[in-house]
């Protein structure tokens, strides 16, 4: 029998009846966005677009930009140029795409930032968020107030160097009357940002390199007590009691004086350039001694220094002086054994046709050629072949407090 290849009907279907969708709710205009609501950072931010950071990726990130790209330079005599942070008081700090970069690193920062206040007091959270706010009012031609000292309190905090000392005196610094000429922020962002970067406190144009190199070394040992000094010169009365009962005044036309100095630097470094004078007096306007054994000239001596170094220190110290090339040597051993028994020196060496006071604060070797590392207080990190400086060696100041004077003591 055929098989019948007629196809079976479809079945059928019943229509439905077709929805007609309804109108999508209108929603109520937008008002415009005011002009006048402060300036965001440019930029992702913490809203999902830009990813998390750990602790220790915020601080590699911060300190690259507070420390300023890496770009080595070799100079003429030799010395390698390794780190030239830039100026405290960099405008570029405020406005521009350094400030912006600042500005979303500290917004990226915020978990981390609070987790690291958690672990401080109540009174020192206080601290810290007292002068963050001051760090960040906006100004006359400021909109986000100093974005990169905010973020280089933010990096102390994150990497646990803001203790209860350096918390207390800036916020007192904060807090306290100034000086009529002193500008409150800029005073906070200077002194935040070298506390931060030691390696950016500059002399500038002035030959003060051996209380620069001083104060630099002081940052790294006492930061809570470089925050006093300048709190007290800054104040009305301009003055200040050292740790060795030594009263530091603040020198008369030194907000004025046209350097481009911080305005910290302006504050202590001739202050401390008068104290080291002795009976002579320092001149901040030309930069020179009045009487003396510098009469005319700029610059203080090792054993001047010597005397900076005890009032500020309240105790002993000592300095030896370097000729023949036996002293040199054993000047130069000395050194690098207190390197080892990690303490930073102060040394003055040969420059052009004078001295310069540098601190010398470690020891590398590239390509076979030991180098021993300094902060120039230009405001830079360098390293200097060590038999160049060996041979440049003038005079060692130091603690004679400390344990290792063996060297020293055999030649001298």
């Amino acid at each position: 029998m055929a098989i019948s290849r007629i196809k079976p009907p479809p079945p059928k279907t019943i229509p439905r009846p077709v929805s007609t969708p309804r109108p999508a709710p209108r929603q109520a205009p937008q008002p415009p966005k005011s002009r006048f609501e402060p300036p965001k950072p440019k930029g992702p931010s913490l809203d999902g677009q830009r990813p998390a950071v750990t602790r220790d990726e915020a601080i590699k990130r911060a300190r690259e930009l507070l420390e300023g790209p890496v770009k080595e330079s070799k100079q003429a005599d030799g010395s390698i140029v390794v780190e030239d942070a830039p100026y405290v008081n960099d405008a570029a700090d405020v406005n521009g795409k350094r400030a912006d970069e600042a500005a979303r690193q500290i917004a990226d920062n915020v978990a981390l930032e609070g987790e690291a206040l958690d672990k401080l007091s109540a009174r020192d959270r206080a601290r810290y968020l007292s002068v963050k706010k001051t760090l960040l009012e906006a100004g006359e031609g400021k909109p986000q107030g100093d974005p990169v000292a905010a973020l280089a309190l933010q990096t102390m905090l994150l990497e646990g160097k803001l203790d209860t000392p350096l918390l207390t005196n800036l916020s007192k610094l904060n807090q306290q009357e100034l000086a009529p000429g002193i500008d409150r922020q800029q005073l906070l962002s200077d002194v935040v940002q070298e506390v931060a970067v030691p390696e950016a406190i500059a002399q500038r144009n002035r030959g003060t390199c051996v209380p620069t190199s001083i104060e630099i070394q002081l940052v790294q040992q006492n930061p809570a007590e470089y925050v006093r000094l300048i709190a007290g010169l800054a104040t009305p009365a301009g003055e200040v009691t050292t740790a060795g009962g030594d009263v530091l005044k603040r020198e008369d036309g030194v907000l004025e004086d046209g350097t481009s100095r911080s305005l910290s630097q302006k504050l202590l470094a001739p202050a401390l350039m008068e104290l080291g004078d002795g009976l002579a007096d320092y001149n901040n306007e030309e930069d020179k001694h009045v009487g003396g054994t510098l009469d005319g000239k700029s610059g203080l001596t090792a054993a001047q220094a010597d005397v900076v170094l005890e009032s500020l220190y309240g105790h002993d110290f000592a300095f030896q002086t370097t000729g023949s090339n036996e002293e040199k040597k054993a000047g130069t051993d000395f050194v690098l054994q207190e390197l080892d028994a990690g303490r930073d020196v102060l040394v003055g060496i040969k420059w052009g046709d004078g001295g310069h006071k540098v601190l010398v604060t470690g020891t590398e070797t590239r390509d076979g050629v030991d180098y021993v590392k300094i902060i120039n207080p230009w405001g830079r990190e360098e390293l200097i072949p060590r038999d160049d400086f060996e041979a440049r060696l003038r005079n060692v100041n130091y603690d004679p407090a400390a344990p290792i004077r063996d060297v020293l003591d055999r030649i001298f």
